[in-house]
């Protein structure tokens, strides 16, 4: 494990680097491009990178190591990567903005209108839960678990509506999970940093509006985060994060962060940190 974690990270960085370049004229393609916060055409799902990248180091460091079994939490998270990117592109590019936020979403359905987000809301509560339940066979720590992964994943894509926010959030967080899961998180300490490091490297063109996660990206980073968190040995921490997660995407789905963010000179300045645009008033945002 010693060795397989910076030779992961490195390879991934490398793939990542590599994969980007290679994508940036199908990026920068009419079908990518969407108008973002500030009414800029911003091409949107670059989140995409992360999925081939995954792919590959996890076959590559499988055939290189040749673990006796595959880890649950490298499963687990591959899943993920591939089902809520899916999910993530389905929204991209067939869902509309009328409908914002899983309220907007459930009045829409109450209206007798399915639209893409709720869609993706209830096949990500059920990817979630499948994935919980190959990780437990105790019921109530599946639907926890299960709990953690969604409300993470939603959440992430709720902070993703300013340059680089979800993955300044993400980064250090997955850092601290990978850490504190170092000789408990079952292969997920490992292939974490895959998701870490595609991050870093979309991070750049995030900050000077090249580029957007999009759903595709920001939903996988928060399954990235929700795993790690339904990986923690204590039901009672797992317990107190899904109910913060619970009321931040409450918070989230009714008020603005980005106009809290802009009131506060602490977060306006980390919120700001490295973008290279110009400042943008918190009511442009969404």
């Amino acid at each position: 494990m010693n060795v397989l974690v910076p030779c992961v990270f490195a390879g991934s960085l490398a793939a990542a680097l590599v994969l980007l370049a290679a994508l940036k004229g199908l990026f920068a393609s009419e079908p990518f491009m969407r108008r973002n916060y500030a009414g800029r055409d911003v091409a949107t799902a670059s989140g995409l990178l992360i999925t081939p990248v995954y792919l590959l180091v996890y076959v590559v460091s499988i055939v290189a190591f040749r673990p006796a079994k595959v880890s649950p939490g490298a499963g687990a998270l591959l899943a993920l990567v591939l089902g809520f990117t899916m999910l993530g592109l389905l929204d991209d590019f067939v869902g509309t903005s009328e409908d914002r936020g899983f309220s907007g979403h459930l009045k829409a359905l109450l209206k007798g209108k399915l639209t893409t987000g709720m869609l993706k809301a209830a096949v990500g509560i059920l990817l979630a839960l499948a994935v919980a339940a190959s990780l437990t066979t105790n019921a109530w720590q599946v639907i926890l678990d299960g709990a953690l992964i969604a409300l993470a994943a939603n959440l992430f894509n709720e902070l993703d509506v300013g340059p680089g926010r979800s993955i300044k959030v993400f980064v250090p967080v997955a850092i601290a999970l990978t850490a504190v899961l170092w000789s408990t998180g079952r292969g997920y300490q490992a292939y974490a940093p895959v998701v870490i490091a595609c991050a870093l490297v979309l991070l750049p063109g995030d900050l000077a509006e090249k580029r957007m996660l999009g759903d595709t990206g920001s939903n996988v980073l928060g399954a990235t985060v929700g795993l790690g968190l339904a990986m923690l040995p204590s039901a009672w921490w797992r317990l107190g994060f899904a109910i913060f997660l619970l009321a931040a995407n409450f918070v989230l789905d009714r008020f603005s962060l980005s106009r809290a963010i802009e009131r506060n000179r602490l977060l306006g300045f980390l919120d700001r940190l490295g973008r290279k645009g110009e400042k943008a008033a918190a009511a442009n945002y969404n």
